[in-house]
């Protein structure tokens, strides 16, 4: 329930691996749709994909010594639904939070924040 009218959220995952001889992939993607149903409109779409990377590295040129190097890549926003009904969308340097305007029949910014973090 945002702002008295009924919303709809659906979600659903998919999980893709891709195998090579050296690389290991473990993608998991997160789809999420809100709807109003009353309306009939799509509202809100988001994808998030986690990947999971595992590779091999090898430390000499005969390839007799190796260590196995492991990484996680992070795609799209990661949503999150208050209590509210509002909307959080937050990536690794920014936050935006969204409010559902019922006369609009959308959900507007209400508030965005970004982190400046310097890579060293």
């Amino acid at each position: 329930m945002a702002k008295g009218v009924k919303l709809y959220s659906v979600s659903w995952t998919e999980n893709k691996v891709t195998e090579a001889k050296l690389k290991t992939e473990d993608a998991t993607t997160t789809f999420t749709e809100i709807c109003n149903v009353t309306s009939k409109t799509k509202l809100l779409s988001n994808t998030q994909t986690t990947t999971k990377i595992k590779e091999i590295h090898f430390l000499d040129a005969k390839q007799t010594a190796s260590e196995t190097i492991q990484k996680v890549r992070n795609e799209g926003l990661l949503l999150s639904i208050t209590v509210e009904g509002d909307i959080i969308l937050k990536s690794k340097t920014q936050e935006n939070k969204m409010t559902y305007s019922p006369t609009e029949n959308k959900f507007v910014n209400a508030l965005t924040t970004s982190s400046n973090k310097k890579k060293k």
